[in-house]
């Protein structure tokens, strides 16, 4: 029963030779790292390569997508997410041994210490399931050990580390020399919404707190972010921001998350 939603229309049954064969089993995994990304082509690029690879491997591709929208996989916190989520179906055999995990890339999965990076692939493999990263088009399948192919993946692994860990460090750097040079005037010039810049001095918008307060006050007594982005649009909230970043020009759960993570 557990396997059932994953597998979907997995066996075909042939009528005119009486027999049943069955065509290999993909999953997708799909992570971008900020909620920006969910309204541009991030997510589309993903899965619209993954469809087009499996359909070409004549492999069926599961409608269960795990998907982790503005989780970092350089914290690793997309662990406590939809990857999480897949590794345990990976271990507990819900993602049956032999199918084929597809990923865009290494560093969708993680871009932690190559080590780290490693210990999941790995975990992955010998839980009897392959292992595909789009940009090359490789298959590293589990029953397949061939150190060429490892060192390849290794490689790719350590390069996703150093950009994560170099960007890292320039930020660090950045915002040091902007908390150094600042003396009480802002550090970027962009601000919240909630906020303006009189004369170079930050001061509130008070109608805009006000919701601001609102969002804080309705998330905490457990309204849901989509349902908090529909009750400010039944009203007639004023959008914030500039059409470019929001073309419905209504309020929607991401920017209601970033209100709440800020």
């Amino acid at each position: 029963s557990k396997l059932w939603p994953i597998l979907g229309n997995l066996v075909i049954i042939s009528l005119l030779s009486g027999t049943v064969s069955v065509k290999p089993l993909a999953v997708s995994y799909i992570r971008f790292s900020t909620l920006e990304q969910k309204n541009g082509n991030s997510y589309d690029r993903q899965s619209g390569r993954t469809k087009a690879f499996c359909a070409k491997q004549c492999w069926d591709l599961s409608e269960a997508i795990y998907l982790d929208q503005g989780l970092s996989a350089y914290s690793g916190k997309n662990k406590q997410g939809a990857l999480g989520n897949l590794l345990s179906a990976v271990q507990d055999g819900v993602i049956p041994k032999g199918s084929f995990l597809v990923v865009e890339s290494f560093d969708r999965i993680s871009r932690q210490d190559v080590h780290i990076q490693f210990e999941l692939f790995n975990s992955i493999l010998k839980s009897g399931v392959n292992v595909v990263t789009l940009s090359d088009e490789r298959i590293y399948r589990a029953d397949d050990r061939d150190f060429m192919s490892l060192l390849v993946a290794m490689i790719s692994m350590q390069r996703a580390f150093e950009e994560s860990e170099v960007k890292s460090q320039r930020l660090k750097a950045a915002w040091a020399n902007k908390r150094e040079n600042a003396q009480n005037k802002p550090l970027t010039k962009v601000i919240p919404a909630w906020l303006k810049l009189e004369k170079g001095v930050i001061v509130p918008i008070p109608a805009r707190v006000a919701v601001v307060r609102e969002v804080f006050k309705e998330s905490a007594s457990g309204m849901g972010r989509r349902s908090i982005a529909k009750k400010l649009i039944a009203r007639g909230e004023p959008v914030w921001g500039s059409k470019k970043r929001n073309k419905s020009n209504l309020w929607n759960d991401s920017y209601i998350a970033k209100i709440l993570t800020n």
